[in-house]
């Protein structure tokens, strides 16, 4: 992605370019070893001379056309602007995803733990009952089961250990480790979010994601380059306007000799006009792709905005439900405590 922005900020020069002077020099050496030959009267008269030197110096600046600079540089720089807003959309997500991640192992060691102690509290009524077997007051069903809870326990330890492993892999992955660098993690589950602590509202919340989330800003952004490029389209039906300046110095010469040679010099100066009569329909037929083109990023965007606002209210629905699940449980603990 940063290869994506430092290409499209150098697409800003280039479209830059058509507005500047363009100037070309131009250089040309012939040795003509055989020269033409006429003959009046019988006399051989010889055409040209067996040296010849150009030099050509042509000078273009762009004085008015109908608005194609103008929308070429804006485009271009609304594409870098929607290229940076991409980039920042990929580092949130990353952010987000590494944090996600993060919590991932942080459970993972939790349930980790709660599966050891449940693990020992299986072997201990296993040890008991069997102690109670010993002395003629178990049942031989009551020991089948406490070893079935035992094995049970067994494997949810097991999948609780190789989930530690998987969340530890897939975060070093995400921070760019190698799977085989060692990485401690200090951190506990009881942090809480700002808008909770503060008590913002659900219309507040989808008042900042509507503004502030970068793919928004991004598919705006690509609505504005659509509409520059309906202006670039239709710059085609305006005439064009060049300055053309151009000189040329010429010598002829037998002998190759430099000093005291005579060169010939004119100078031009003049305006280029030209008009577009008719081009097979191709200019309306580019303005109603780009109007059509315009038309589907407005339709994305409606539909990215409903997406945004579902997903606001999606969160909020599932933090609320987790809010209520976890003050459940801790009733459920003083309760059995």
């Amino acid at each position: 992605q940063e290869m994506a922005e430092r290409k499209s900020a150098l697409a800003i020069a280039t479209a830059r370019s058509p507005s500047l002077p363009q100037l070309n020099i131009m250089m040309d050496y012939d040795r003509n070893w055989t020269l033409q030959s006429l003959v009046f009267n019988g006399n051989s008269v010889k055409i040209g001379s067996e040296y010849d030197m150009r030099t050509a110096i042509g000078l273009r600046q762009s004085l008015f056309s109908g608005g194609r600079n103008r929308a070429s540089k804006t485009v271009a720089e609304y594409s870098h602007v929607g290229n940076k807003l991409q980039g920042k959309t990929i580092r949130q997500n990353i952010i987000a995803q590494v944090e996600y991640t993060f919590y991932d192992v942080l459970v993972a060691v939790e349930l980790a733990s709660v599966s050891y102690i449940a693990l020992k509290n299986a072997r201990e009524s296993l040890d008991l009952i069997q102690m109670r077997r010993l002395v003629g007051r178990g049942s031989k069903f009551e020991e089948l089961r406490a070893r079935g809870h035992v094995s049970s326990m067994v494997a949810d330890s097991i999948a609780a250990e190789n989930r530690i492993v998987l969340t530890r892999l897939k975060l070093k992955s995400l921070i760019g480790l190698d799977a085989e660098t060692e990485m401690s993690l200090n951190g506990d589950l009881s942090r809480v979010s700002r808008w909770q602590a503060k008590g913002i509202d659900r219309d507040s919340l989808i008042f900042v994601a509507m503004n502030t989330r970068p793919d928004l800003k991004a598919l705006k952004q690509q609505l504005r380059i659509e509409e520059q490029v309906i202006s670039l389209e239709k710059s085609a039906r305006w005439p064009k306007i060049d300055f053309v300046l151009s000189g040329q110095a010429q010598m002829q010469t037998d002998k190759f000799k430099y000093k005291n040679s005579k060169w010939t010099k004119n100078w031009a100066t003049g305006l280029t006009l030209r008009v577009p009569v008719f081009d097979g329909f191709l200019t309306r037929s580019r303005i109603n792709q780009a109007q059509t083109q315009l038309e589907t990023v407005q339709y994305e965007l409606l539909h990215l905005q409903r997406r945004v606002k579902l997903e606001v209210e999606t969160s909020l629905r599932r933090v609320e439900e987790a809010v209520a699940r976890v003050k459940a449980e801790r009733q459920v603990v003083l309760e059995a405590e």
